[in-house]
């Protein structure tokens, strides 16, 4: 039987810190994948291995914490009953898939770059470092530019 398990990477981080996901089994297999959520260690729940409830995004975190837990079990599940090797090297590949899905990026469709660049900073706010977040919206002040004032500069 697997067991997840939630832990903080740095957990006496005076920042920020990465939530690592660490799926058990057998007597001494186990497989860690990052999550790229990174939380306060203080709104940090060791014991549920969950963020409290009332930090910033916890309902969303918390919720895909819940999703990645039960689907990294299915996964080990399913190659248990498919027979298939239970070797980390093997599962590592698709929790990833599961934690980091490739396929999100793709979903994101924008008309113009300013609306992709909005829209890809609302996707990532659960996910990313606030800092980050911070130093994004900063760096680039053309988000906030109207695009019907983008008209003025234009030769027509």
């Amino acid at each position: 039987m697997a067991k997840v398990k939630y832990y903080l990477k740095s957990p006496n981080a005076s920042g920020v810190s990465l939530i690592s996901l660490y799926l058990r089994y057998g007597s001494t297999q186990q497989v860690v994948v990052s999550t790229n959520c990174y939380v306060d260690p203080k709104d940090w729940d060791a014991k549920t291995q969950r963020l409290k409830r009332n930090a910033q995004n916890a309902l969303e975190v918390n919720n895909n914490l819940k999703k990645w837990e039960h689907e990294a079990d299915e996964i080990y599940n399913r190659r248990l009953y498919q027979k298939l090797p239970l070797d980390p090297k093997y599962i590592k590949p698709d929790l990833e898939k599961l934690v980091r899905p490739a396929a999100s990026t793709s979903k994101i469709r924008a008309t113009d770059l300013i609306s992709f660049v909005d829209s890809y900073i609302t996707s990532v706010k659960g996910f990313k470092n606030v800092n980050t977040i911070v130093s994004t919206q900063e760096s680039a002040p053309i988000c906030f530019i109207q695009t019907h004032c983008v008209d003025r500069f234009s030769d027509g």
